[in-house]
Parts: structure tokens; sequence; C-alpha cells
């Protein structure tokens, strides 16, 4: 479909006039005496004459056109006949003018400082000229570091063992804190940053909430809830119209002395099997609590996870102080796998919703068992990437088809005699 342009003149409608009146008086001419004393030479001006570059147009023949076409001999290649000398004695004034001309300076009015690339004349904005000049230094460092890097893990493994031999070397009391402003802060006491071996094979979550966690629901808005039942919070991901939300769930009160008994003393395989039997027969039944210390849990809320997303910087650190029978003076740390943001949604009953869809627990019992062989294997298996020394050589030796892939590279992971 055609559009019409349509066209708008512009109209200008003068309201008020004012005109200028003529002078009341015809203008006079003042004759007034010079001296000529005053006036300066034509020779004050050579300075600036000389600092102020000419602008010149040259053509591809720098000004000096050559014509070869009176020279037959040129085109059928013997060049001896024209009776040019290969060597000529030449005037030390006269050797410039025979160098390559990339390497000639060219000078200004006689003077020997080279118009530079960024020589303009002022009214030129020199942020082009800069950007120019940026660029081409950030392309001549990509080319310095357009080199062979190791990439290997070997390599890799002995960069990072460098690190730590440059910082052995240094003596702690002269390290300065990197904020200029707590610069007169000094190292009081070091600790060695290990990784944390037994929370090494658990998944971290850190969760961010809209507002501090309470045990308010919508029929009681202002319950509160001590920090006893608070730690001991359960996160439950239920997965719900293809979104995924958090059940969140607070212990009673007067059952947390039983979540501590079972702590201290889990049950083992056989109670475990005779709690799972009364729990299909009678969820409700009190024998449970005689077999299987547990503490009872009730539904608070439900969130839903707005985003997640892996962070780079947060870990999990715990510090661990001299004389500690259980383990060594040091910093701990594990990773940290997941960052999640969770908005509050309206908390739902049993049942409700799409039936297809995971049911949610109002109420649930918690407590602690002896880990089954299938879960030790498999912590154990994770606790051996930072407990166990020949880890690393045997994945090595994985990679490298059963060679030490180290061999090389430096001797990074040594063989054993």
């Amino acid at each position: 479909m055609a559009s019409k342009k349509s066209r708008l003149d512009l109209l200008l409608r003068v309201r008020y006039l004012n005109p200028i009146p003529q002078p009341p008086f015809p203008p006079k001419l003042f004759n007034l005496s010079t001296n000529v004393n005053r006036l300066g030479e034509p020779s004050y001006l050579d300075d600036l004459v000389s600092s102020t570059p000419l602008p010149m147009l040259v053509d591809s023949e720098m000004g000096m056109p050559v014509d070869l076409n009176v020279y037959e001999r040129v085109w059928n290649g013997n060049d001896e006949e024209l009776g040019l000398a290969e060597t000529q004695d030449l005037a030390a004034e006269d050797l410039a003018l025979i160098a390559p001309f990339e390497d000639v300076k060219p000078q200004i009015n006689g003077s020997g400082s080279a118009a530079g690339s960024t020589d303009v004349t002022w009214m030129r904005n020199s942020a082009l000229f800069t950007r120019k000049a940026v660029s081409g230094s950030k392309s001549l460092t990509a080319i310095a570091k357009d080199e062979e890097v190791d990439a290997s893990t070997a390599a890799q493994i002995m960069s990072i063992e460098q690190t730590f031999s440059e910082f052995d070397s240094q003596d702690v009391t002269q390290l300065k804190h990197p904020d200029p402003k707590r610069s007169r802060l000094r190292v009081v006491e070091q600790y060695e940053i290990l990784p944390e071996d037994e929370a090494w094979s658990n998944s971290y979550i850190m969760m961010r909430y809209p507002e501090r966690p309470t045990a308010s629901t919508s029929a009681n808005p202002h319950a509160e809830a001590s920090s006893s039942r608070l730690n001991r919070a359960v996160l439950r991901p239920v997965m719900e119209d293809d979104q995924q939300i958090m059940q969140f769930l607070l212990p009673e009160e007067d059952t947390l002395p039983r979540l501590e008994h079972s702590f201290v003393d889990p049950i083992g395989n056989e109670s475990y099997e005779q709690m799972k039997e009364l729990t299909m027969n009678d969820p409700n039944d009190p024998q449970i609590d005689s077999v299987f210390p547990s503490a009872l849990y009730d539904q608070i809320r439900t969130y839903e996870v707005v985003s997640q997303t892996r962070p780079q910087k947060e870990v999990l650190i715990t510090i661990v102080e001299a004389g500690d029978p259980a383990k060594a003076q040091g910093a701990y740390y594990k990773e940290i796998g997941t960052r999640a943001q969770l908005r509050k949604t309206r908390a739902k009953r049993q049942g409700e919703g799409d039936e297809t869809q995971e049911p949610l627990w109002d109420k649930s019992r918690v407590g602690f068992r002896h880990p089954h062989e299938d879960l030790i294997s498999q912590r154990a298996t994770a606790q051996a990437m930072v407990s166990d020394p020949g880890w690393i050589e045997a994945q090595l030796r994985g990679l490298g088809d059963g060679d030490n892939e180290a061999v090389g590279q430096g001797e990074a992971i040594k063989e054993d005699d």
C-alpha cells in the first residue's frame, strides 16, 4: 500500500515591527597621528613562518615525473647499453637521496623534527586520531601476545604450583593491603588455604530471599520462629507447571530435641526398613517415634525460583584455629555450585493444581540414618579429588592412554620409581 507524503509549508508571520531609525547625524572621520616607530618589521614574523608547516600536494611521482619511453633498451631487457655505472661517487649531502623512501624523515622548513601522525590543524577533533593510536597499539599488543601457549593439563598444574613458590619466598610481614585506604594494615597471621575434603562431596546452593524467612503464613501472618527452627529449615525443590519452586518447611519447636538425638545417634538399616513399613501402613502411628527419632516439619510457604546462575567469586570458607584436635589450622574452602534468586508465591494445599505434578507436602518427618554403601562409595570418590595425592596422576594417565602426560612438560608430575 503506497503512502502519500504530506508537505507542510513553513509560515513566518511578523507580528511586531521594530525598524532601526537612521542616525541623527552623519558619520565623522577622525585623523589620528601614528608613530612609525610603533610599527614592527617583517623579520619579527620569521619564527612564526618557520614553525608553521606548509600544506603541500604531491602526486604519485613526488613531483618528478620520469618518462621511460624514451629509453628503448629498458623494455627489451638489455639495460647494459644504457651506460649506468654500478658504482658512483656521491657527495655526503646526496647520500640521503638514495636511501629507501620509508627511512627518510621529512623535514619541515629546514628543521630536523618529522611531522607525526597526529600533526593536524587545530580545528580538527583529536578524538579520531586518539582512537586510531589506541587501536594501533592494541593490534601490536595482540600480535605480541600471539605466541604458543602450552594448554596441557600438566602445564597448567605446573604454572599453578609456580605461583605458590613465588609467594613462599616473600616476607609476609612486608605485605600491604591492596586498597590504598587500608595500606596501614599488615599481616598478623597466615593460614594455609586447603580444600574442605569432608564437604567436597556436598553440593551447596546460595539462596537469596526477598525478605527474612519467618514462620508467618496466610492464616497466621504474625507468627515468629526461633533461631533454632530457622537454622534447621528444609527447602524441597518441586516442579510445578514447568516452573521450579521451593517448599519452605520449618520443624515444630517441641520436636527439636528428637532431631538432635537423631543426629547424635542415627538409626541403622534395620530400623530404617521398619520405619518405612510403619509409615506405609499408618503415617501417624505413634510407634514411629520410638523406632525413628525425628522432628515433624510443617510447610510454611513456597518460593518461586526466579533465576539460577553459577557464582564466580563466592566460595564457602571454614576457618580452623590452632589447637583444634580434629583438623590442622587453616582456611578450608568449598565452591558453591549454584546461586538462586527466590520470590514468594502463594502456598498451595495438597492436591491443588495439576494432578500430574509432584504433590506438595503439608507435613514431613525428618531424621538421620547411617549412609548406605553406595553413598559412602560416591562420597569417597569425590573426596579423593582433594585427599588422594595420586588422584591427579591417575587422571593424567587416563587422559594419556596410560602414559604420564607430564613427561616432556617440565616434569610437572614425576613418575614413581
